[in-house]
């Protein structure tokens, strides 16, 4: 039985897939320039219930351009205990354009393009003639159901759910502080949502939000397109607590797929990651692998040696419908405007690249994936031998080592039985299946730090071993060491590491008269706004060198499904 986060049992299971997944993505703004950053906050709920729900544990988002190239992508790691939230840096050659956000699950492919999280933004590439930009659809409908206020005090009610947010003052200077009071109340009762902030500049290049979560489930609604998804689909593919790496195998001669075969997949490191997976009939085995962040290396095999031509098949979403002409918009006429934000954007890039590329790494289950081992032998607390025969031979009583000629075999000692096992035992070197023994022996065993072993039978999904030997260098990297033929490196990118947004300290005289510019055009992006027991919170927003108009854009669901908004502007004078 699979079990899911907030549903502990299988008929509670089968009620959320029957319920259907949708999501809602609040982006931070909606017009860019090359050089920022695109945030995001992924809401994942029932289709048909609307509330929060965690079927799936990957969201997929990309920036579609018209002819639907994937500009830019990510994968979003999403559950209760997760910061369900990205970002995106616009990269300087984008031309200019509008393109399609999008956001989607396996689980949501099957159902089609219809019902994946679609918004428009805008790019404006300043280094290249400034006129019309066209618009692409589709776009889903955007009803403003935002409420808010120029006084500086906006309250927004949703079913059941109202968000009030007070600003203390409608007016500041550059570098000063705005506090603003958030509290969200369900009838007379206080109430703690998932709530996503924003705040940014709005001028005539970034007009006011048009959209927000209320809105786009109501249209959705009206749209008819819960009736899509009252049903389970059939092969439905729903990453639950783990996500879903696909690969085929192909004969190296006919380029058939090799079908029925067990197939390994690993990630090299200083823990061991093995998974297995059993190849279907178009070759394809998939892998089940969590704790997967950032660019990393993988390696696979088949689990009998045989080579094989190795293909990683990408799990976005491939077959997004046409784009429709939408309306151009003419920036033509707003030189000064766009000369402005482009010197901003720049210098913001030359002043502050390194604090904007610092990220959350998080905290990642260390522990192999057979457990503890039984024994471990850290080397450098024994005499260190320069041939890892003697290494072997001398303190790893576990281990047995045969030679006939010139091939070694290993053997593992049954702890429980007190003999050695009379096949080979698996062997790893960081984390990858190393066949030939007569590899592993011939390594220098001084780039070794330690070896684990597992003193019993242990079984991995359709394979048993007998015993395990796990040797991991001091990096994890497998220095100086050749991988045989049957085994091959292929480059993925994981989850994306969560990104910290920057704002700068101003708390002292020689902070606020610092030369240091600070040209932000959005002053705070928080994707969680913790509120406390009495649903309440305070927020300090801190101005930056840029006047002009600004908006607060706050947002989000509570447990029950229910949604709230709102929006508050103040001055940077």
């Amino acid at each position: 039985m699979l079990v899911t986060a907030g549903y502990p049992d299988a008929r509670a299971e089968e009620r959320a897939l029957g319920d259907g997944e949708m999501l809602y993505v609040h982006v931070d703004k909606a017009f860019y320039m090359p050089g920022e950053i695109l945030w995001f906050k992924v809401y994942a709920m029932g289709a048909q219930s609307h509330k929060p729900m965690h079927v799936s544990h990957v969201a997929y988002v990309e920036v579609l351009a018209s002819d639907n190239a994937s500009v830019l992508r990510a994968k979003i790691e999403l559950g209760p205990d997760k910061p369900n939230s990205g970002s995106l840096y616009i990269p300087p050659g984008l031309s200019s354009g509008t393109y399609r956000f999008v956001a989607y699950t396996s689980m949501m492919k099957n159902l089609g393009p219809g019902r994946f999280f679609s918004k428009p933004i805008t790019v404006l590439n300043p280094f290249e003639p400034i006129g019309h930009v066209r618009a692409v659809g589709p776009a889903r409908a955007a009803t403003d159901g935002m409420q808010g206020a120029e006084s500086g005090s906006g309250a927004a009610a949703g079913e059941g759910l109202r968000l009030e947010a007070v600003l203390d003052k409608r007016q500041i200077g550059p570098r000063d502080q705005v506090n603003l009071s958030l509290r969200a109340a369900a009838g007379s009762e206080p109430a703690v949502p998932d709530l996503s902030m924003a705040v940014y500049r709005i001028d005539a290049l970034q007009g006011e939000p048009s959209d927000d979560i209320a809105g786009y489930l109501a249209a959705q609604t009206t749209a008819g397109g819960d009736a899509q998804v009252a049903r389970r689909p059939s092969g439905a593919l729903v990453e639950y607590k783990t996500h879903r790496i696909a690969i085929r195998y192909t004969d190296k001669r006919s380029d058939r797929p090799l079908v029925g075969k067990t197939a390994w997949l690993s990630i090299p490191g200083k823990y061991d990651r093995l998974y297995v997976g059993r190849t279907d009939d178009d070759g394809v085995a998939r892998f089940h692998v969590s704790n997967v962040y950032g660019m990393e290396q993988l390696a696979t095999k088949l689990a009998t040696n045989e080579e094989a031509d190795v293909t990683l098949l990408s799990p976005f979403y491939t077959e997004h419908p046409e784009a429709t002409i939408g309306e151009t918009r003419n920036f033509a006429g707003l030189d000064n405007e766009v000369l402005t934000h482009s010197i901003n954007v720049q210098a913001e890039n030359a002043y502050t690249r390194q604090v904007r590329e610092q990220f959350f790494r998080p905290r990642i289950d260390s522990v192999a994936f057979f457990g503890v081992a039984d024994r471990t032998y850290w080397l450098d607390d024994y005499t260190r031998f320069v041939i890892m025969e003697e290494v072997l031979r001398e303190y790893v009583l576990e281990v047995g080592v045969r030679k006939r000629g010139t091939d070694f075999a290993l053997r593992v000692l049954d702890q429980a039985n007190g003999y050695f096992f009379s096949a080979d035992p698996l062997i790893l070197l960081d984390g990858i299946p190393i066949s030939d023994a007569n590899g592993i022996m011939a390594y220098d065993p001084l780039k070794i730090q330690r070896i684990d072993i597992v003193t019993g039978r242990y079984f991995h999904g359709p394979l048993a071993y007998e015993g395990i030997v796990s040797f991991h260098t001091y990096d994890g990297l497998l220095p100086d060491f050749t991988l045989d033929a049957f085994t091959t490196l292929l480059d993925y990118e994981g989850m994306q590491y969560e990104r910290e947004f920057y704002v700068p300290a101003y708390d002292t005289p020689e902070q606020r008269g610092s030369r240091l510019p600070d040209m932000r055009n959005v002053l705070l992006w928080d994707p969680n706004v913790r509120l406390d027991g009495n649903g309440e919170v305070a927020v300090a927003i801190t101005a930056s060198d840029v006047p002009g108009r600004y908006v607060v854009v706050v947002q989000g669901m509570d447990l029950e499904g229910n949604r709230c908004s709102t929006k508050v502007y103040f001055e940077v004078l």
